[in-house]
């Protein structure tokens, strides 16, 4: 039953993505290039310049090869984050596969990197319509998130305050930052609007065509917001599996673990990695969904 909810699992989270930048180029003689090309820096040890090569080849054309380059190129330049995040997407493509040896060698290096993450909080107020960006992307509060070394600039907006912003600085092995933003954000309301004159009993306002009503961007947030729901949801079941497998898998070793043992333990490790990388990627996608909502124009007439 696992191996079909992995590939539904990652084709899922990816459909909302290939909607809304449909139009882009999908070019698998290009990244095959670009691919090329980074090798080559690489064996000159110019990983600073290969790590952007490889990133639009993985664009142009998604491939398993691509990806464990990518994650083996941000930890040779320090971004450990996006490292760790790059191996554990690589282990569950492996195992959707059937790519073992590959699927090890990225779950093992993954593992390495957890002692050097740095994990981020932005603790924030339950407001309504609270949006937090992290050097301008959509990302989630509360919630501690490994990001990589060096300064990020975090901006929380709510409607009716004034934007709190801050830079925090991460470095190798910090273990967990805290920013903790106040309860008025940046400290002073908005002004309120000016209110609008009212009109005579007679009369109605003109409607202003393209302002109001449901648009397009309704609809890719709701499809946005389902596939980040799908992910919680397969992310929580391969949990689940996981936790129940490995009691399984432990309650054989008595006391020497044998290999039916070790191989219910492995296959407790691997629906590991597949439940944090659809956790993860559910959060962007929520918050992505959360983005595109409250930027769209009002639903009231």
């Amino acid at each position: 039953m696992k191996r079909w909810l992995v590939p539904l699992a990652f084709f899922a989270m990816l459909a909302a993505s290939e909607r809304a930048r449909a139009d882009e180029p999908r070019d698998a003689l290009a990244a095959e290039a670009l691919f090329s090309e980074a090798r080559t820096l690489i064996k000159d040890g110019r990983w600073e310049d290969a790590c952007p090569k490889l990133e639009s080849s993985l664009a142009l054309d998604p491939a398993l090869g691509t990806l464990l380059n990518l994650a083996e190129c941000y930890a040779k330049v320090g971004k450990t984050a996006s490292a760790w995040l790059r191996y554990r997407e690589a282990a569950a493509v492996a195992l959707q596969s059937g790519q073992k040896e590959r699927e090890t060698i990225a779950r093992d290096r993954a593992k390495a990197l957890e002692g050097e993450l740095c994990r981020l909080t932005v603790k924030a107020p339950p407001l309504d319509g609270l949006v937090m960006k992290r050097d301008g992307a959509a990302s989630l509060t509360n919630v501690p998130v490994p990001i990589d070394p060096g300064s990020h600039e975090i901006v929380v907006e709510a409607p009716g305050y004034e934007p709190f912003a801050t830079r925090v600085l991460a470095v190798d092995r910090c273990d967990a930052l805290t920013v903790d933003v106040p309860q008025t954000l940046g400290g002073a309301r908005a002004a309120a609007p000016t209110p609008k004159p009212m009109l005579p009993l007679d009369a109605s306002p003109a409607p202003v065509p393209g302002q109001h009503g449901w648009r397009a961007q309704h609809t890719l947030a709701i499809a946005v917001g389902a596939v980040g729901l799908v992910g919680v949801a397969l992310g929580a079941g391969f949990a689940l599996d996981a936790d129940a497998t490995n009691k399984e898998g432990r309650s054989k070793c008595t006391p020497e673990c044998g290999s039916d043992a070790r191989a219910l333990i492995d296959d407790a490790g691997r629906s590991a990695d597949i439940a944090t990388v659809s956790f993860i990627t559910a959060g962007v996608f929520l918050a992505g969904a959360a983005v595109l909502w409250l930027t769209s124009p009002s639903l009231s007439k």
